[in-house]
């Protein structure tokens, strides 16, 4: 069975939160959910100041997600 965890995102994770964002949300393999915003819009859908910014903005919280401790998700 899958363990999956959460935990509070730190600023350390931002190379890792930018990819998984941008994957789910544009380019091809996003074609493949139901997430994808590629048939209209393009470009990259966040970037590492975006993220910094709400990681460490006051009364934010970014959660990532881990199963079998690979990231998988963040809210």
């Amino acid at each position: 069975m899958a363990t999956i965890s959460y935990r509070k995102a730190v600023v350390q994770d931002i190379p890792l939160i930018v990819p998984l964002v941008n994957s789910a949300y544009r380019g091809e393999i996003s074609k493949m959910g139901w997430t994808t915003e590629a048939f209209i819009l393009g470009g990259q859908r966040t970037d590492p100041e975006q993220i910094n910014q709400l990681i460490t903005e006051k009364n934010s919280v970014v959660l990532m997600c881990y199963k079998d401790g690979a990231a998988i998700g963040t809210a």
